[in-house]
């Protein structure tokens, strides 16, 4: 009978520290976009910091920053509290598992020696350090698999077709006349767009139609005339 109470309590174990490694598992992919966010943000600011002085928008970015680093802090906090949680359940389940041992061996009558007592103590408490050590290798675990799920990710995305980024506009005018430009730019409208789902001040240049666009789109540039040879960059 005692040998079913030690296996339960084994088992109850293993259920608690595999509940708790997928919660730990959660909580780091979470703390690591947020540190990727707050260090995308910290990369824009540094390699566009002219522009960030110039625009008075050092403000902005402390703040933006400021509020990244607190989403990342509070779930390195949060993976810190479901830590301690595992490593007070692996020291509470060998102590319980001794405790029931004991308990239901004496329970049906059994008597027990001190010898064979401090025998079993003398168990337990050399498996006690491995179970200890089990708390960190849980943890680790989690982060080596959250990271090697995002490297897979990455390393999985298909590669960007140059040819698909640049396409040729239709000439309107005689090919021998276009021929001479490098760039050439004709009764073009830009208008700044603000990124989807982006809280930074971080802007896109984005280009429209006039007569396709609708009322509400102020423009900022208007009838952009641009034309500069080759060989005069």
């Amino acid at each position: 009978m005692t040998v079913i109470v030690g296996i339960v309590i084994f088992y109850l174990a293993l259920a608690f520290n595999k509940w708790i490694g997928k919660i730990i598992k959660g909580k780091t992919k979470d703390y690591m976009e947020a540190k990727d966010a707050r260090l995308k943000l910290m990369g824009e600011a540094v390699q566009n910091i002219k522009a960030v002085k110039l625009q008075s928008w050092t403000d902005r970015y402390v703040r933006f920053i400021s509020q990244k680093r607190d989403m990342e802090l509070q779930a390195l906090k949060k993976i810190h509290k479901w830590n301690q949680y595992l490593m007070g359940g692996n020291n509470f389940f060998p102590n319980a598992m001794m405790a029931a041992i004991f308990t239901v061996h004496i329970g049906f009558g059994n008597r027990i020696s001190l010898s064979q007592a401090f025998t079993v103590m003398l168990f337990f408490g050399m498996i006690k350090q491995p179970i200890d050590l089990l708390s960190a290798f849980i943890t680790q675990l989690a982060q080596v698999r959250v990271s090697m799920k995002r490297l897979e990710e990455f390393l999985d995305t298909p590669d960007v077709d140059h040819e698909d980024l640049f396409a040729k506009a239709p000439n309107t005018e005689d090919d021998n006349e276009t021929s001479d430009y490098a760039i050439k730019i004709s009764k073009s409208n830009f208008s700044w767009k603000r990124q989807s789902g982006d809280s930074s001040p971080n802007h896109i240049l984005a280009s429209f139609d006039e007569e396709k666009s609708p009322s509400r789109i102020q423009f900022l540039l208007r009838d952009i005339e641009l034309e500069v040879k080759k060989g005069d960059l």
